[in-house]
């Protein structure tokens, strides 16, 4: 510092327009300032120091200042402004050039949420696209919709990972995901022709291209965390649960002649009685919960070579996930190997493998249930400490009386003695050749095949519900998976003069071919588990499962742009599948695109502020083969069955469906007009997008005269639409020398509707279904309160009686019926999602927080249907304010929200019922995470890269009115579970979970 001399300048752009709080800091010390209001700064440093100039937005620069004591200095916009390249379905644009609708999500963003899923990391982050968990068990998968609902049936967006069309993405460690980007608009999901109408998730991994520093680089990314439960449901204690069984006794009018004037309920059972005087009750939640347990390492070695002809990376993950009921497991192990080269001037080559092997472990579904719905009273051991069968049947003393209070068996025995294990082996890769005769032109074919073998176990042994104290139960399922496609690309790129022309020709070919075989067996002589089913001689089902199909694919794709202002691209799509019949395997999905980037014209030029305008146009059309499957143009047979020829019985086959030759794929068309901005300097940017979808050609069975043999066809005759806006924004707040704060901020709003039914304007009450309404609505009773004293005789005329649910009569006729008392309550799909995240840096610690927003959803609730079916008095129950008339033995209550125990009336429990209909609107704060990134002086001593040490708290707040489990899995419909694990099309309590926190510790390293 002796040698220390004034050093001064000025910071601008590449327009020459002034930086305001660009950071200029010696290179390894603690020296430096930021540029004022006029871009200008000023302090003393040696005269041979490096000074490093960073602006958020901007490229980092250095200047050696050699004895330079007056500096003028530019900076270019960073890549991840409008020169950030794009994925758009095989290829890249600029950002600044894109004309449809895409969103994306770097790499950096999604591990440090640090969530086991991929998908989960994306929550909030990308407008129109709403993620939500299937359930909160170890390894659950998340549901994916963009922008609404398009088909009747449902369905998944189309994945896409490093070129490859893959079923799902759980497969990937979040931590080997470099970007990913999302297709929203039929214009730029018309890429994928018949495939793309429900959007598609483009997913690049890392590879040598992304270690931007010289030479070699090996690093390490893990964390490790405690997952808690919390926000536990308010269940009853015991002595709430001893005063609820004893009102459901206490019913007189509904048991003529008896007046209840003691205690009740006990069946006098001594040992029941004993229990409860002594307030010796059991906490059966502790005993099915433990805490969590999380763990993810990732550990790469990358580089190029000096001349950057080959780059290679080379990685292994682990991750580890202990749930929070009993033998609740997932752990998934990843290998990854990428290599890129320049074989000479004119031929490169290169190949990627990714390899995941997961296996998971569920142990016993009825075990999450039994485990909440255990009584206080029971106890899980006897005298002897042995593990009581069925707690709820408790003897009388000196006698072979039972009392029974409920038939389930203890889940510490259902644990024990069940399995569920799903073993996941999946593997995908390419290889490809690029032949390059010219700068501007490049021709490339790419191989990349995929295998997916899945089993999954069950066992059910003598000790749990399904084994019933008899023989074992077992059930194995096996599927494969095999596909490959073959991609062949052109790509030519001309500039003649201010106009510039790309064009991209592709000739694709895909084959899928699955196949499966299912064994279930009763009565196994020993404990074999499910791993030698032929040790049974009963068999109850047995069953295979074969089908393959493929699909051919033409593209065509122009992108022209003048002066770089101008965008237009024109593409499209032709496919032809072996799914469907001669005559409709082929069909075009034609798409076209504008953009005019406004912001560049001459007479914006003096609005200094405007940094980015850009307006644009798309309209396009994408298809979904998803709902049809192979084969299923044809006439195919059923099971085998008997019948009677001639006297004697004969085995024969029969046609199972009426084929129709006609199905095509639903298609999808969209129009979206959109405006990307960015105001001072980029400091304020973002996006918003109107869209109007309309889906044709939906399946439906349709009716048909039951002359024909057949009750019903399958055709394209419904429309669904979807219209929305979508608001992306993103605010750099402060840009300082030692402190930095920006926010993102998205919003979607969807509202789906259905347009025609059978071709017509029709409803389908018993699908739900109605013309102008969402496709996902519970269309049932009103719910009115409970039915007080006053309302006796009101009541009477119903044929109901105080304490019991009470529905609107809508009509006012005096009557409930189902035709005319019925109307939709709510949705079951989101009205809007959004989310928010914040990012600060202070010196060397990071800090930032994001959360996401699901709002309007009402969903028949799995977890009510159990603790709120107030008919039942064996089992636990949440703890509600019920209603109960004035007696003798308890405090009366009152309420207008709960009935009467074992008095709940016709409308309250079922399906169909009132009672079970929550809203689960919600907003949760997913992480908040600290970091601190070690100096450069310690760093080099350390002889390392970098290094950051980090904590972060995953899912820390929820603001919700559902008292339920977590608002997010509320609906209980989890699509990593099986068909043979879902007992309920409405939700399964058995697949959801608590909520919880998760407390991580992590760091990321590099040499």
């Amino acid at each position: 510092m002796a040698q220390s001399q004034k050093i001064s300048g000025k910071v601008v752009d590449e327009k020459g327009e002034t930086l305001i709080g660009v950071s200029v800091k010696v290179k390894g010390a603690a020296i430096g300032g930021s540029t004022d209001v006029n871009g200008n700064f000023s302090f003393d440093a040696p005269p041979n120091a490096t000074l490093v100039f960073s602006f958020v937005g901007y490229n980092n620069k250095e200047i050696i200042l050699a004895g330079q004591k007056t500096l003028s200095v530019t900076l270019t916009e960073a890549a991840g402004q409008l020169n950030e390249l794009v994925v758009v379905g095989y290829g890249t644009q600029k950002k600044s050039q894109v004309a449809t609708a895409v969103g994306s999500v770097q790499g950096d963003a999604i591990a440090e949420r640090g969530t086991v899923s991929a998908l989960q990391a994306v929550q909030g982050q990308v407008a129109g696209v709403d993620i939500s968990a299937g359930s909160g068990r170890a390894g659950a998968n998340f549901n994916v919709q963009i922008r609404g609902q398009n088909s009747l049936a449902g369905g998944q967006p189309l994945f896409v990972v490093d070129g490859v069309i893959v079923s799902d993405i759980n497969f990937l460690n979040p931590q080997d995901i470099a970007k990913m980007d999302v297709l929203k608009d039929a214009a730029s999901t018309a890429i994928y022709g018949s495939r793309g109408s429900n959007g598609v998730v483009l997913v690049t991994t890392k590879n040598g291209a992304t270690n931007k520093s010289s030479g070699a680089t090996i690093s390490y990314d893990g964390y490790v965390g405690i997952r808690k439960v919390a926000r536990m449901p308010d269940f009853m204690t015991g002595e709430e649960w001893w005063e609820f069984r004893q009102n459901t006794f206490i019913s007189p009018e509904l048991i003529a002649g008896r007046t209840f004037t003691n205690t009740i309920g006990s069946l006098d059972n001594p040992t029941v009685l004993q229990t409860v005087a002594n307030h010796d009750y059991t906490d059966w939640k502790s005993l099915v919960l433990q805490d969590g347990i999380q763990a993810n390492h990732w550990v790469t070695a990358s580089g190029r070579s000096s001349n950057n002809d080959i780059q290679y990376l080379i990685g292994a993950g682990y991750q580890n996930e202990k749930g929070n009921f009993l033998q609740d497991n997932l752990s998934r192990y990843n290998f990854k190997v990428n290599v890129d080269g320049k074989i000479n001037k004119n031929f490169s080559a290169g190949m990627s493998i990714n390899f995941s092997f997961t296996d998971t472990e569920r142990g016993s579904d009825d075990a999450v249930r039994n485990g909440f719905n255990m009584a206080p009273i029971f106890k899980p051991y006897d005298a002897n400490g042995n593990l009581v069968f069925r707690p709820g049947q408790i003897p009388v003393p000196g006698s072979t009386v039972v009392s029974s209070f409920t038939s389930t068996v203890n889940p510490l025995l259902e644990i024990s003695n069940s399995e569920n294990n799903t073993r996941r082996h999946f593997g995908v890769g390419n290889i490809y050749l690029q032949y390059a005769p010219a700068s501007w032109i490049d021709v490339r074919s790419t191989f990349s095949p995929s295998v997916n073998f899945v089993r999954n176990g069950r066992y059910w042994g003598s000790l749990t519900g399904v084994g019933d104290g008899l023989l074992p139960d077992a059930q194995r399922v096996n599927q494969q998976t095999q596909s490959y496609i073959f991609d062949n690309v052109v790509n030519i790129r001309k500039k003649i003069k201010e106009h510039s022309f790309a064009f991209t020709g592709l000739y694709s070919m895909q084959k899928d071919r699955f196949e499966s075989d299912t064994t279930k067996v009763n009565d196994l002589p020993y404990n074999s588990s499910f791993y030698n089913l032929g040790a049974s001689n009963n068999r109850q089902l047995s069953s295979s499962n074969f089908n393959q199909f493929s699909i051919l694919s033409f593209l065509a794709r122009v992108n022209y742009s003048f002066r770089d202002k101008y965008f237009v691209t024109l593409a499209n799509r032709w496919d032809g599948s072996s799914k469907l019949a001669e005559g409709n395997k082929w069909s075009s999905f034609p798409s076209a695109a504008i953009a005019w980037q406004i912001s560049r014209e001459s007479f914006m030029q003096n609005a200094s502020f405007v940094s980015d305008l850009k307006l644009r146009f798309s309209a396009g059309v994408a298809g979904n083969n998803n709902n049809i499957r192979p084969y299923e143009t044809q006439m195919n047979l059923s099971a085998p069955t008997y019948y009677d020829f001639g006297g004697t019985p004969a085995l024969g086959y029969s046609p199972s469906r009426l084929p129709n030759s006609s199905l095509t794929w639903e298609r999808t068309r969209e129009f979206d007009l959109g405006v990307d901005f960015g105001f001072l300097k980029n400091r304020i940017s973002g996006s918003i997008d109107l869209y109007d979808k309309l889906s044709e050609g939906l399946l439906l069975n349709r009716d048909l005269p039951l002359e024909t043999g057949y009750s019903s066809i399958k055709d394209n005759i419904g429309s669904v639409s979807n219209k929305g806006i979508e608001v992306s924004f993103r605010t750099i707040n402060i840009s300082a020398k030692d402190f930095t704060w920006s926010t993102s901020f998205t919003f979607a709003r969807n509202k789906n509707a259905i347009i025609d039914l059978l071709n017509k304007k029709q409803d389908l009450v018993g699908n739900s279904w109605f013309i102008g309404q969402p496709i996902n609505v519970n269309y049932l009773y009103v719910f009115d309160g409970i039915w007080q004293e006053s309302d006796r005789a009101l009541a009477l005329t119903y044929g109901q009686l105080p304490g019991q649910a009470r529905v609107k009569d809508l009509n006012n006729d005096g009557k409930i019926s189902s035709t005319n008392d019925r109307q939709i309550i709510g949705q079951k799909d989101p009205k809007w999602t959004g989310g928010f995240s914040t990012q600060f840096t202070y010196k060397a610690f990071d800090l930032s927080a994001s959360l996401f927003a699901r709002q309007g959803m009402q969903v028949y609730s799995a977890f009510h249907s159990i603790f709120t079916r107030y008919n039942d008095r064996g089992t636990n129950k949440l703890y509600n304010d019920y209603y109960m008339p004035a007696n003798a033995v308890t405090q009366g209550r009152s309420s207008n929200t709960y009935p009467q125990p074992n008095n709940i009336g016709p409308y309250w429990d079922g399906i169909t019922g009132v009672g079970y209909y929550k809203d689960i609107s919600f907003v949760k704060i997913q992480n908040i995470s600290l970091g601190y990134t070690l100096p450069a002086k310690i760093i080099e001593k350390l002889k390392i890269k970098s290094l950051r040490v980090y904590a972060n708290v995953l899912n820390p707040f929820v603001w919700t009115n559902y008292d339920g489990f977590d608002p997010e899995s509320a609906s209980g419909i989890d699509s990593s579970v099986t068909t043979e694990q879902t007992n309920t099309t409405v939700g399964n309590i058995n697949n959801t979970g608590p909520s919880t926190v998760t407390y991580q510790i992590g760091v990321n390293l590099k040499f």
